[in-house]
């Protein structure tokens, strides 16, 4: 076991992370990251009327995050009239000053602001501008804003706010240049991409607009307007869509070598083109191309059905019902279709309902009532094109492209006539090459590509042998970020494919057997257990700092502080990890955050939102109560989704929650990481691996308890 985590586990058992006291007192930290910012409140409001100013911090921090903004400013203001002299304490000062301004009380918090000194100071400098918009002071907001458009954690933030300002002032065309910056600075801040839809749609630019509406639509399905708009302007429309929202397409096929030993690797079953959730997306057809020779045959019975040669288009296509007649058996003699010595005889039974498989001629070849299955002759050596496919879904960088793929396609239809789907068949260590890279950059270092590559190998392993996600579609993996991403031929690359080679068949074994190896893109700071993400418990999942030593968080005040700073851990900024991955910011209106609460459930105006945290410091639980009912969330992914218009990064951030009166007029989101955050750190491996670490020690670093086997050795 590594030395950093026996050091870990030794300082969590003696109670020394997230304040747990060493006597037998338990200390207030201890209930507001155990999920009870009630108890926590009232153990801290007890020393702060004994005149501990500390305590009157952090009871006012958890007041606001219970939404109790005026009770948090009374807390303070009493700590500052037992002691006048403690506005010399630029933390209380700079409390105090978002205190009010959460309340609405702009111009008392730009003079606390101005009171402290510091205006340089990011976190300050942010308050004074903020205080300054809300006054309607808008040039100089606009000055405070872009000093802080130089702050790589702040500037998406920055010029967002900057673009919303050019808007008030009635400069449409600054705004949405400005809009376009803040999403330039972070992919994810797009809530801007409506915004600039309206911009263009009433200049006229028909085109731009539809491409952001269609864009918003992508990123999140229940955005019915954003839907709507788009498809108002399709007639409208200079170009074709496919033209503005360019289709990816794949002209040749790429050349590629199967592995040795090709038929020793397991087969592994991937539904092509699915949901976020990992479900099929049903199509009404489906066009593909192979680069050699093949044939098709019904994938239950394995009888054969047509031959098709080299890039010939062929087209699978529901049929059956009233408005969509099957056709009748095709004419074996047909010319130009390939050969097909029993379509007679498959065709003449055809079923009411099915698909019908066209050819490069355009003429119906073969009627299917199930699945048919595509494999090349020169099996290894070959590859299918898919065309239009989309990928992922609900994403901020989610689209339509070809698809290119190892192995065999199994093209399926669907029980009831729902449609479509793809299953690609092909062997794991295959399926390894198009998941690493999709997954991991390919420039980052070796050792963490081959850490990558034995968490690939180890996860897909133990969800085809244990929990089965996808078996009611028939396929034991998704391509989406459900399972983990498979993107196929296009991601390949030499030093993807060394990494999956020289651990071939190397996986995380814990007990015996394979273990479940979830991993996230950037932990912020430090993982969490998956308890702490609203799941079971596995022995192999404790939360682990992800630096050189331990730093514990001990109060509210201190996971603020850890949430606006970089702290120096493995995952940090650096020329592997993009700022916003590591820090990062959003600006949700109470508008939007209401229409997509009343999607779910009709709750009125917002007055409310309520936060718990788990011992990671992430939020575990929302509660957000409106005029005519409230909605609980208690799962890290439905938190994430709901927040942001695209899903926000993680579940680790503090939430400033602006209010009008006794309303919620709108809330800055500041959090750290990306992904749930159990398991590898992805940049953490990354930054490990600059440090000189092997993956032989990167991965027990982050599944403690872990070693690495050849898989023929599980249970």
């Amino acid at each position: 076991m590594p030395m950093l985590y026996i050091l870990f586990a030794v300082l969590v058992g003696q109670g020394v992370w997230q304040g747990q006291a060493r006597s037998s007192e338990v200390a207030p930290a201890y209930y507001y990251f155990h999920r009870q910012p009630e108890k926590a409140l009232s153990l801290y409001l007890k020393k702060a009327g004994a005149g501990d100013t500390a305590a009157a911090i952090e009871g006012s921090i958890i007041l606001q995050e219970l939404g109790r903004n005026r009770e948090a400013v009374t807390l303070l203001e009493k700590a500052i009239s037992k002691d006048p002299d403690s506005l010399d304490n630029e933390k209380l000062a700079l409390v105090m000053a978002w205190a009010h301004l959460y309340s609405g009380a702009a111009g008392k918090a730009e003079e606390f602001l101005v009171k402290t000194g510091k205006i340089e100071d990011p976190r300050a400098l942010l308050g004074l501008a903020l205080s300054r918009m809300q006054a309607r002071k808008y040039d100089e907001a606009a000055a405070d804003f872009e000093k802080l458009s130089g702050n790589r954690s702040l500037s998406a933030l920055a010029y967002y706010s900057l673009a919303t300002i050019a808007e008030e002032k009635g400069d449409t065309s600054k705004a949405a240049r400005l809009y376009e910056k803040a999403l330039k600075e972070d992919s994810h801040f797009v809530e801007g991409r409506p915004r600039m839809g309206r911009i263009f749609e009433s200049q006229g630019r028909i085109d731009d607009a539809w491409k952001q509406y269609s864009k918003t639509a992508m990123m999140d399905p229940s955005q019915k307007l954003a839907a709507e708009k788009a498809k108002s302007l399709l007639a409208m429309l200079t170009k074709k869509p496919e033209e503005i929202l360019a289709v990816k397409k794949i002209k040749n096929f790429s050349g590629v070598k199967p592995i040795s030993e090709r038929e020793a690797s397991p087969e592994i079953r991937i539904g092509i083109g699915t949901t976020a959730g990992g479900s099929p997306v049903y199509k009404d057809k489906i066009v593909f191309r192979v680069s050699g020779p093949f044939s098709v045959s019904d994938a239950k019975t394995g009888k054969e059905a047509v031959s098709g040669n080299t890039n010939e288009v062929w087209t699978i296509a529901v049929c059956g019902g009233t408005d969509n007649l099957c056709p009748p058996p095709p004419n074996p003699n047909t010319e130009g279709v390939g050969s097909a010595p029993d379509i007679k005889s498959a065709a003449a039974s055809a079923p009411v309902k099915g698909a019908k498989l066209i050819g490069p001629g355009g003429n119906a070849v073969y009627v299917a009532p199930g699945a048919l299955l595509i494999r090349a002759k020169d099996r290894g050596n070959a590859t299918i094109i898919l065309e239009t496919v989309a990928y992922a879904p609900g994403m901020a960088w989610s689209g339509v492209a070809d698809k290119e793929l190892r192995g065999d396609l199994e093209l399926v239809v669907a029980p009831d006539q729902k449609g479509l789907f793809a299953i690609n068949r092909l062997p794991l260590e295959e399926y390894l090459y198009g998941v690493i890279a999709a997954e991991m950059p390919v420039h980052w270092p070796a050792e963490a590509l081959k850490a990558q590559a034995v968490i690939v190998r180890t996860y897909a392993l133990y969800l085809m042998r244990n929990l089965h996600p996808h078996s009611a579609h028939g396929y034991n993996l998704c391509d989406e970020q459900h399972c983990q991403v498979y993107a196929g031929v296009a991601v390949e690359s030499a030093k993807a494919r060394s990494a999956a080679d020289l651990t071939r068949g190397k996986v995380l074994n814990y007990a015996g057997k394979a273990i479940h190896a979830v991993f996230s893109s950037n932990c912020g700071g430090h993982t969490q257990s998956g308890s702490g993400a609203g799941w079971t418990d596995l022995p192999y999942w404790g939360m682990v700092h992800d630096g050189e030593s331990t730093a514990p968080i001990e109060s509210p005040s201190g996971l603020a502080s850890f949430l606006r700073t970089s702290p120096q851990v493995f995952c940090r900024t650096s020329k592997y990890t993009w700022a916003p991955e590591f820090r990062w910011t959003r600006l949700i209106s109470a508008e939007d955050l209401i229409g997509r609460l009343n999607r779910r459930e009709k709750i009125g105006k917002l007055k409310k939102i309520l936060i718990s945290r788990s011992e990671s410091g992430r939020v575990a639980s929302l509660r957000f109560i409106g005029t005519a009912g409230s909605v609980a969330l208690n799962k890290e992914h439905e938190i994430r989704r709901l927040l942001g218009l695209a899903p926000l990064r993680s579940t680790l951030f503090g939430a400033d929650v602006f209010y009008d009166k006794d309303f919620v007029k709108g809330l800055l989101v500041y959090g750290a990481g990306w992904g749930h955050g159990v398991g590898l750190c992805q940049s953490g491996a990354a930054g490990r691996a600059e440090a000189g670490q092997t993956y032989d020690k990167i991965l027990p670093a982050y599944y403690p308890g872990t070693v690495i086997t050849d898989l023929m050795t599980l249970k």
